[in-house]
């Protein structure tokens, strides 16, 4: 039967959220998070804003675009889901992308780094996971 998390999310998109953001999601059992990622991937959830966050991590699919809040410094990776990504272009990321493809069975996209407060990301097809790990700063 389905996770909680699964019935949450139908509940959601049922009421007409666009953004959703799930905490706790993230850590502990790793079949419970890829689980939890897989379900982000239900094309029922393509036009929604759905992010996981634990505090230190937020993870979250592009299909189109996507603009990643943090601080300079922060580690940002693009990991194509299942397929190649196509047409990946990156702003604000110290190692910038423009329209390239990531491979699924490569690193091309893992360990950017944000140069200010905002970064963007888009691409032309396929499905990229966003890892965006925040600095561990005292403020």
């Amino acid at each position: 039967n389905e996770t909680d998390l699964e019935l949450a999310l139908r509940f959601a998109l049922e009421a007409g959220y666009r953004s959703i953001l799930i905490l706790a999601a993230l850590g502990g059992r790793l079949d419970q998070s890829l689980g939890n990622l897989a379900l982000l991937t239900d094309p029922s959830l393509a036009e929604v804003d759905v992010r996981l966050d634990d505090g230190i991590e937020e993870v979250f699919f592009v299909r189109k675009q996507a603009d990643i809040q943090g601080r300079p410094g922060d580690t940002v990776s693009l990991l194509p889901w299942g397929s190649p990504a196509g047409g990946v272009t990156t702003e604000g990321l110290r190692w910038p992308l423009r329209g390239e493809t990531l491979y699924p069975d490569k690193t091309r996209g893992v360990s950017n780094e944000m140069l200010g407060e905002t970064a963007s990301v888009t691409i032309q097809s396929g499905l990229l996971l966003v890892v965006h790990r925040r600095q561990n700063r005292k403020t």
